[in-house]
């Protein structure tokens, strides 16, 4: 030790002062001391100093116990296994992977699903996660909720992807908790998830998200709602009654990727509503559903004085002439309505 200052750690590092080295392990003034202790005894390999390194498993802070991890892996003392198991379930994804990296150099493999679960979400194997399959849905929510990587969110990310993919209804209510990350992707990423899992717990949270500030989470709520399926469409035909565009918008999109004729009525409904993109969105939401029940509401909608609602009105009425079983007098009305080239190509490719 200095006698005046902090142990420099390089010099004793240079000299294989292991006794000094350990001391230096303990210099509470500066974790950056110890943290550069410990990584030096990692580099001099010395197991003499395993039972500290192990005590600094358990620091308060995670880059002290990052260090310690990566030095038992360098010491090769197979006394280290058992806690570096442990530190798989660090609260820092980084010791986390610090502690499987220091597994794979002691020669160690996992032999339960639980310890090849928590071994795959600490190296960030997610494919390996999704194969080990509901054992893996734990270590992946602590990946998901680890507030330690803001600046890494691509590792939330990823492992909300792999939770979506696995499917375990255990990680519906972080996935919710999720959709108010800050990150965007990490929204999407949560959105997809739900709606792969397609627990009806996430409903209201998902419709919520229509009216997100940004388009590319708006977008993925409405996939998402199409996925989830019938299970949706009372929730959604009630938002289309929502006062922010936004929702019902994305309600009236998302009921016409379900296609329940359930939703016909309400729709037709919102055709006369006072806003150009709702109306314009009910009608193509009336076109994926294809029912000749539509007929007489989108032909009057072709006429509505906006060109954007007058163009889907007409698209959707090419749809029920290409797809649906028209009544005679039905089909007059539609053809009445399309312009002759579009009656021309659709008769062509009937």
């Amino acid at each position: 030790m200095g006698l005046f200052g902090p142990p420099n750690v390089e010099k004793l590092r240079a000299k294989r002062n292991i006794k000094e080295l350990i001391k230096a392990l303990g210099y509470e003034k500066d974790w950056r001391v110890k943290s550069a202790a410990a990584r030096a005894l990692g580099e001099l390999g010395s197991t003499r100093a395993t039972d500290h390194l192990l005590t600094a498993l358990g620091d308060s802070y995670w880059g002290m116990r990052l260090a310690a991890a990566e030095a038992l892996g360098q010491t090769r003392d197979l006394r280290a296994i058992e806690h570096l198991i442990m530190s798989l379930r660090d609260d820092h994804w980084r010791v986390r992977m610090a502690a499987a990296g220091a597994l794979d150099k002691l020669g160690w493999r996992p032999i339960t699903d639980d310890t090849e679960a928590l071994y795959h979400a600490a190296k960030h194997n997610w494919d390996a996660c999704i194969a080990v399959g509901s054992p893996a849905v734990e270590p992946l929510i602590t990946a998901l909720e680890d507030g330690h990587a803001d600046k890494y969110a691509l590792v939330r990310e990823s492992a909300t992807e792999a939770l979506g993919r696995i499917g375990d209804p255990r990680a519906v209510k972080p996935l919710i908790t999720a959709l108010g990350d800050q990150h965007e992707h990490i929204r999407v990423a949560a959105i997809t998830a739900l709606g792969s899992i397609g627990d009806e717990e996430a409903m209201g949270a998902l419709l919520s998200c229509l009216k997100d500030d940004n388009r590319m989470v708006r977008q993925a709520a409405i996939k998402a709602l199409g996925n989830i399926g019938q299970i949706a469409t009372h929730s959604l035909i009630a938002a289309l009654n929502h006062e922010q565009r936004l929702v019902t918008q994305g309600a009236a999109e998302a009921l016409g990727n379900i296609g329940d004729p359930e939703a016909l009525e309400p729709l037709v409904a919102v055709l006369g509503d006072e806003r150009a993109l709702v109306r314009e969105a009910a009608a193509k939401a009336l076109g994926k559903i294809c029912d000749p029940r539509a007929t007489d509401a989108l032909i009057s909608a072709a006429q509505d004085q906006n060109v954007l609602v007058r163009m889907t009105s007409t698209a959707a009425l090419r749809e029920l002439h290409r797809k649906c079983s028209l009544d005679p007098a039905q089909l007059t009305r539609v053809l009445a309505v399309i312009p002759q080239k579009a009656t021309k190509a659709t008769q062509a490719t009937s």
